[in-house]
């Protein structure tokens, strides 16, 4: 674990993957940029409204025998709802997004640059099929999304607000149908994940949030 000075507030800010590149700090709410051996701020971040969700930052998790820590948070909004993105660093030092949307998970991991498919976003559309890696996922979904707000730490700048395109696949029944994929179009480049539905209670959670109900 990396530990920094926050710039605007100077508290100590810890950066628990080698991949983290921003995160907020939890004292005057600023989000970071990790440049070297130093963070430059880019301004407050508003904060994240209660959405109910039983995941918080620090809790712990096992997914196919492996411990992994939440470490970061990205809500995601478009048209007709939101869903939350939790970032999650696992003890072999691997790192995943656990999605979260109405109830459902899914564990996903990146697919590097290199092994990705090229991709026109302007091709996507509910029905489309796309082979990645063992799989042939079909398009299930294809919107304009944003990010709402951040929380914690993440692998890459996030800047609320900022509009990109964002697709959902999946794996016809009969054909492995726990696989997913995502992709999503920021101005960087195609950013391609590929994982599984999973049932909450598999992830065996320690350190949820305490809510009514549960």
């Amino acid at each position: 674990m990396a530990r920094f000075l926050c710039p605007a507030c100077g508290a100590e800010v810890p950066f628990r993957t080698a991949d983290g590149v921003t995160t907020t700090c939890g004292s005057c709410g600023n989000l970071l940029i990790r440049k070297d051996l130093t963070l430059e701020s880019l301004g407050k971040v508003a904060t994240l409204a209660d959405d109910l969700t039983p995941l918080q930052i620090g809790a712990v998790g096992k997914y196919r025998g492996s411990g992994f820590t939440v470490v970061g948070r990205s809500r995601v909004d478009w048209a007709e709802g939101t869903w939350n993105e939790w970032f999650v660093a696992f003890d072999s030092g691997e790192t995943g997004w656990l999605a979260e949307s109405q109830g459902n998970w899914a564990m996903l991991k990146e697919v590097p640059s290199s092994s990705a498919p090229k991709l026109d976003p302007k091709a996507l559309r509910p029905g489309t099929s796309i082979a990645i890696g063992k799989y042939t996922f079909e398009v299930e979904d294809a919107r304009e999304a944003w990010v709402a707000g951040i929380q914690g730490e993440l692998p890459k700048v996030v800047r609320p607000g900022k509009k990109y395109f964002s697709v959902d696949l999946t794996v016809p029944a009969g054909e492995g149908g726990v696989a997913t994929a995502s992709i999503g179009f920021p101005d960087t480049g195609p950013e391609v994940y590929v994982g599984e539905w999973v049932d909450f209670p598999e992830f065996h959670f320690a350190g949820l949030r305490v809510l009514d109900g549960w």
